[in-house]
């Protein structure tokens, strides 16, 4: 409107409220979280919730004006769980997807290592071999040479264990060496000095024989090689290469005949030859072998039913499920089975298990406050030959089991992958390592050949005819 002069303009408000925001993101801090979101078109303010447990219920927190807000003074180790709705004149939009964060204690820096100590020099023909105490924290060494005491010290090496063969000497000449310790924070001081003069007399021990008979055995993202030992060596070189021949690049210095070399690439053949070593020198490489790490294939199980197949169930057979837990049950029946859902995600490694919709979704310790390995199956079993009776056990071939005893588990997104672990049929498609009865409960995998095996060695026989 004008008029006499004056000029006065309006801007109409939003006709709607904005959309809800996008992309909410939580950086945990110490005693704080940062949160960032996209920007909701026409919003003027925004209201951020917090809850400490996923899903609400929220409680505003603090609001903002920009796209950003720092939620202070919170407790380190306490999960917290966000939501951000977008506001204007005309109302408030519907609360952004939930983004969760823990605060922490910022990690201290890694100190830079302390200087290496007890640094040995031994002579051999041309070489020189040298030793140390491994200083802690440190992720490589540099090994330095001199020919006259004191240096100047050149750099010939950068090993990263405690031990380093320094070949191509001059016999008769004295060689000094130092090694510093280093890490992402920096280099140590120089150790202090050691020495020896290489010659071409015959050593009192003779140098290790080559290794012989490696092989190598392909996992996923890893390769298991053993070898026979050389007598007389005290470790050994492991050399990797991508292509058959070398060069090879050295990758390992285990003291026994074995070692896993891991982080590798899936599809990428790799080729090794295997080195032995003492205080005389080391041997000639062995023969190469080779191997192509490969993620474990998926279990694919396929399960056919003919109806126009049956067979009669014998008379004299007779069953139930979980015999000892139903009251008046009758006697002398001659079978009893462990089934149903809550079997189907027992861990036998925890005793662990979820009856799914059977009750709640929750992980407990329903079958057994037992933390001894597969105790929930050996108690049924032993309980069902004390009454005669054979027993019908479960044992999953792909799927998850329960990772822990903690309750209620989100059925919003199944499935929750924290809280289970995957059932492996075979150990031997991830690790080459033996069966154990008393397998780790941190990593990610539950072994089910294991699991028979280690119920064979509970109650031996369990499986015969």
């Amino acid at each position: 409107m004008s008029g006499g002069g004056i000029s006065i303009s309006t801007t109409p408000a939003a006709s709607t409220a904005p959309a809800a925001p996008t992309a909410l993101g939580a950086t945990a801090g110490n005693q704080q979280v940062g949160l960032t979101w996209t920007a909701s078109s026409s919003a003027t303010s925004y209201h951020v919730k917090r809850a400490t447990t996923s899903g609400g219920p929220y409680t505003q927190a603090g609001s903002a004006t920009a796209t950003s807000y720092t939620d202070t003074g919170l407790t380190n180790g306490t999960n917290y769980f966000y939501v951000v709705s977008a506001l204007n004149a005309s109302g408030e939009s519907a609360n952004s997807s939930q983004a969760s964060a823990m605060p922490a204690l910022s990690a201290p820096s890694v100190p830079v290592p302390a200087a290496p100590t007890a640094l040995g020099a031994t002579a051999g023909n041309q070489q020189v071999s040298l030793s140390w105490t491994a200083s802690s924290g440190t992720t490589t060494y540099h090994v330095k040479r001199a020919t006259v005491s004191g240096g100047p010290y050149t750099q010939v090496s950068a090993p990263t264990v405690a031990s380093y063969v320094d070949t191509g000497l001059m016999n008769g000449t004295n060689y000094f060496y130092v090694v510093s310790a280093l890490n992402a924070s920096g280099e140590s001081a120089n150790s202090s000095q050691a020495s020896a003069t290489p010659a071409s007399s015959a050593p009192a021990l003779p140098v290790p024989a080559t290794p012989t008979a490696l092989a190598a055995t392909a996992g996923n993202q890893q390769i298991s090689l053993t070898w026979t030992a050389s007598s007389g060596a005290t470790s050994y070189h492991v050399k990797r290469a991508t292509t058959s021949g070398g060069p090879y690049t050295q990758v390992g210095a285990p003291t026994s005949a074995s070692y896993i070399n891991t982080g590798l690439t899936n599809g990428t053949t790799y080729y090794y030859v295997v080195s032995a070593l003492n205080a005389s020198g080391e041997s000639a490489n062995s023969s190469q072998a080779s191997a192509t790490p490969a993620a474990v294939a998926t279990p694919d199980v396929t399960i056919t039913i003919d109806p126009t197949k049956t067979k009669s169930i014998s008379p004299w057979i007779y069953g139930l499920n979980f015999y000892t837990g139903v009251s008046g049950a009758p006697p002398h029946l001659t079978l009893d089975r462990a089934g149903g859902n809550r079997w189907t995600a027992y861990n036998w490694e925890t005793n662990a298990s979820n009856a799914g919709s059977d009750y709640l979704y929750e992980n407990d310790a329903f079958l057994t406050s037992s933390t001894t390995p597969a105790e929930a199956v050996r108690s049924f079993v032993a309980e069902d030959q004390s009454l005669d009776m054979a027993s019908v056990m479960t044992v999953q071939l792909q799927g998850l089991v329960s990772g822990d005893e903690s309750g209620p588990v989100s059925t919003t997104n199944p499935p929750d992958l924290t809280r289970f672990k995957q059932a492996i049929a075979k150990k031997s498609t991830i690790t080459p390592a033996a069966f154990t009865e008393t397998p780790s409960t941190t990593d990610a995998n539950v072994y089910m050949d294991e699991f028979l095996w280690s119920m064979d060695q509970k109650i031996p026989g369990i499986f015969a005819a």
